[in-house]
């Protein structure tokens, strides 16, 4: 009981140090992941190597699978830049195993000291506590390695272990008892120390363990399935391709062993000065790195495999729906702020598209338009409520101070968005107006308005440039274009006004024409206060 109740706790030592760690890098890296998301448009050789990189750094292979899953189902990656990433993923994982060959007695205590020192003793400053995090994250994994192999040993010992441990000699009970250790454990690391502690004590066959240790790859993929519920289809075509790549090289190995076991066994153990425990953690790591070689030149065959086992699209879209954040997106501090700049481009996406539709109701003022301005003003309306709210849950998690300042911008950025939005709804009745009281504007005050309605957009298209770019080199000249709108407004006005005097246009025309150019300069004084916010070093 002891010795059970010892590695249990160990490992849920070790699932906490993992989730910690994880957690530190995810918000040391904080909105730079953009950058680290970038590296996967090269090449697939690439993103293997960053799936490689990251999963050995945040030892996870499926804490990697799901943070891509979330990339996809967000939008952020397309579901063909993905096989390369996951053989990486696979790989990490395995290499992580390489530290059950270090002695962590004496690191272990020096890593949780100085994570505990920087986590209590760091301030207010967001970068000690993110590698405070790491490292004590890393303690923990080090301490929980060294306890989970006295408790294994000690499980050994026990009749009852040894005697299933003695049954597992067969190969597809021994590849089946794996499949359920990995569902159990959810740790490749885990579930490889555990088979390398029990074939080092003598309790397993080396045979034994790696059937053991193919089948514990493919069961530790499949707890992760379940984050799948409610996604999008490339959402669980990713978690799915993930499971399919690990089942497909446990049986390629499984089939290798069974043909030539003696030689593949002899192969391990020379490889490793003969130590079977070192073999165990060896053998998985190159098993992981041929089925990699074996499958990278396959990439693009490995999608249309997938995309026919998880057939069909997404259903049709919902009027008001979000599609980087909510519900079915997940909250990951890794992901947060990359999924919400996302929304908030297709909600400016949809302001601009808005306002040139709303501006083009003043001579085509059909119903279908009207109605069509209406209808996305309210989709704008809803997403910035969804987007303020998700803005005001992420400031209170922990961000690193880029990110926190650039959420702030965000905020006020969104903001803005929703009265442009409001803006070219008033545009819209406004022409509604001039339909229904069949007024007509002059020929010269068309004229007038399409050209301020021209610098307008310009305004507002580069003041979204410039934010989302982050380089305020355009302001100076977004600002110099916002005084002619101003200038124009008060000129247009007092022409108007001249031309109500000597009655060449309508009273009700005049005041129209006044409410519409007024509604055209506030939206270039939101359109500057986007600019502004852009941020110079994020």
């Amino acid at each position: 009981m002891i010795a059970v109740m010892y590695l249990t706790g160990s490992l849920g030592l070790f699932l906490y140090g993992m989730k910690i760690m994880s957690e530190g890098i995810a918000q040391a890296a904080g909105q730079k992941m953009q950058s680290f998301l970038e590296i996967f448009t090269k090449n697939k050789w690439i993103s293997m190597l960053v799936g490689t990189f990251f999963t050995a750094l945040i030892q996870s292979a499926n804490g990697s699978t799901v943070l891509m899953m979330s990339f996809v189902n967000g939008g952020l990656l397309e579901l063909s830049q993905i096989p390369g990433f996951l053989l990486g993923v696979n790989l990490g994982g395995s290499i992580t195993g390489q530290m059950l060959s270090f002695d962590p007695e004496y690191l272990a205590p020096v890593l949780i000291l100085g994570g505990a020192c920087l986590i209590l003793f760091g301030g207010e400053r967001k970068t000690a506590l993110s590698l405070g995090k790491v490292l004590m994250g890393f303690g923990l994994l080090f301490t929980s390695v060294s306890g989970m192999t006295k408790g294994a040993a000690w499980a050994g010992e026990l009749s009852a272990v040894q005697v299933i441990l003695e049954k597992l000699s067969h190969p597809l009970l021994a590849f089946g008892a794996g499949i359920l250790l990995g569902c159990l454990f959810q740790s490749e690391l885990a579930a490889t120390g555990l088979l390398a502690v029990w074939t080092g004590s003598g309790w397993l066959g080396f045979s034994g363990s790696l059937y053991m240790l193919l089948g514990a790859n493919i069961g530790c993929a499949l707890p992760a399935l379940l984050v799948g519920i409610g996604c999008k289809k490339d959402g669980k075509r990713t978690l799915w391709m993930h499971v399919c790549i690990n089942l497909a090289g446990g049986i390629f190995w499984l089939l290798l062993l069974l043909l030539g076991r003696d030689g593949i066994e002899n192969f391990f153990l020379k490889f490793s000065d003969g130590k079977e425990a070192a073999a165990v953690v060896n053998a998985n790591m190159l098993m992981k790195l041929v089925w990699m070689a074996v499958c990278m030149p396959f990439t693009a065959k490995i999608v249309a495999v997938i995309e026919k086992l998880i057939w069909g699209q997404d259903g049709a879209e919902a009027a008001f729906e979000l599609k980087y954040i909510g519900e079915n997106h997940g909250f990951s501090p890794a992901t947060a702020v990359l999924q919400v700049i996302r929304e908030t481009e297709e909600m400016a996406k949809l302001t601009a598209e808005n306002l040139s539709r709303s501006i083009e109701t003043i001579q085509e003022p059909t119903s279908e338009k009207i109605q069509e301005v209406c209808q996305t003003e309210q989709n704008i309306n809803f997403l910035h409520r969804e987007i303020t709210s998700y803005l005001v849950r992420l400031k209170q998690s922990t961000l690193v101070i880029d990110d926190a300042v650039y959420v702030d911008s965000l905020l006020y950025m969104v903001t803005d968005l929703e009265r442009i939005a409001d803006r070219g709804q008033r545009i819209s009745n406004s022409a509604v107006k001039l339909k229904e009281g069949n007024v007509h504007l002059t020929r010269e005050g068309e004229a007038d308005l399409g050209k301020l309605a021209g610098k307008v957009e310009w305004v507002l298209k580069e003041a979204l440039e410039v934010f989302y770019g982050n380089d305020r080199q355009k302001l100076p000249e977004i600002l110099a274009v916002k005084e002619e709108i101003s200038q124009s407004e008060r000129e247009l006005q007092a022409k108007y006004i001249e031309r109500i005097a000597q009655d060449e246009c309508s009273l009700e025309a005049g005041m129209v024409f006044a409410d519409i150019i007024s509604d055209l300069e506030r939206v270039a004084v939101h359109g500057v206060n986007i600019a502004c916010g852009a941020q110079e070093d994020i």
